[in-house]
């Protein structure tokens, strides 16, 4: 019996010792502090770092689901308003996960990050941009084909996925610039399932969707399916037919198919393949497709009933 006890008691010391020392383990772990903002297009999440090497050692990443990583040499805690977060907290609608020697955001609606690192105090500055939904105005959603393990076609390791994000990156920015509220698909290398396009352009409505392809010839080719909202669709083709035989000497085709992706999309659809030349990545030409199908989009847009410009 006295063995017993004895055993007891020593196994609450033991519990109690290493309560004690995760503690104190915490509490020497470097504490950052956080500070968030909410703006009209973005959240932004400041960290206050107490020395410069770690504000080095930290990386921030862009990931699927509407979540950014974290990540630093070191075990750290985060501290908002004098308060260390747990492992799983929710702030200004924002889910925070620690995980190993990160913590990982949750944002709805991620968009895009932008990153800046500065002195004085070491700080990082994370600006999250998130997509509204696009309902009440005109409006479009732009879908980078392919991504992630997904390479499309490939010309000199220069590949089909990353042609047409930088050229939808460009043409959602110049939107943006003329007042056309847009959001894309997806904003980094990573892959979206047919599934999930279909999703997202259900769940935003946009007044046009638009996916970009490259094609396996030296051609222009339009892709659409007849449907009761094809009117819109029908001007922006004929308006992009004709901007791209006067600034190129390739040739359009316009086709009627029920492919699986624009048949499924609620929206007026519209799938283009560019140019396989486009696989030589020479900017100059990349930026004049930019050109003529931003510029297509800003027409059909502002001739569009909806259509409001942003000031």
């Amino acid at each position: 019996m006295i063995y017993k006890k004895s055993v007891f008691f020593i196994i609450c010391i033991c519990i109690y010792i290493f309560q004690i020392s995760t503690a104190f383990a915490q509490e020497e772990l470097p504490k950052i502090k956080l500070k968030i903002g909410k703006h009209e297009e973005f959240y932004r999440l400041v960290f206050v770092f107490n020395n410069t090497e770690i504000l080095q050692s930290t990386s921030v990443n862009i990931l699927k689901d509407n979540k950014i990583k974290v990540s630093s040499s070191e075990d750290f805690q985060i501290e908002y308003k004098d308060k260390v977060l747990s492992d799983n907290e929710k702030l200004h609608g924002i889910g925070i996960k620690k995980f190993d020697k990160s913590f990982i955001f949750e944002i709805p609606s991620l968009s895009d990050i932008k990153v800046y690192k500065l002195n004085s105090p070491p700080r990082l500055v994370i600006d999250a941009y998130v997509n509204e939904m696009l309902n009440g105005k005109f409006s479009v959603l732009i879908d980078p084909g392919h991504g992630g393990r997904d390479k499309g076609l490939i010309n000199n390791n220069v590949s089909e996925k990353d042609i047409v994000l930088y050229l939808s990156k460009e043409i959602s920015l110049k939107l943006a610039q003329n007042g056309i509220k847009n959001i894309l698909t997806r904003v980094s290398d990573e892959e979206v399932s047919l599934k999930k396009r279909i999703e997202i352009a259900n769940n935003q409505n946009p007044s046009i969707f638009l996916s970009i392809h490259i094609s396996q010839e030296n051609l222009f080719r339009l892709y659409h399916f007849p449907n009761e909202k094809t009117q819109i669709t029908k001007k922006l083709i004929s308006n992009l037919k004709e901007k791209i035989l006067k600034n190129f000497s390739e040739p359009v085709v316009i086709e009627e198919i029920p492919i699986y992706l624009i048949n499924k999309i609620n929206s007026p659809a519209l799938l283009i393949e560019i140019p396989q030349k486009t696989l030589l990545n020479e900017k100059k030409y990349l930026n004049k497709i930019v050109d003529v199908l931003s510029q297509s989009l800003f027409e059909i847009g502002k001739a569009n009933e909806k259509f409001t410009k942003n000031k």
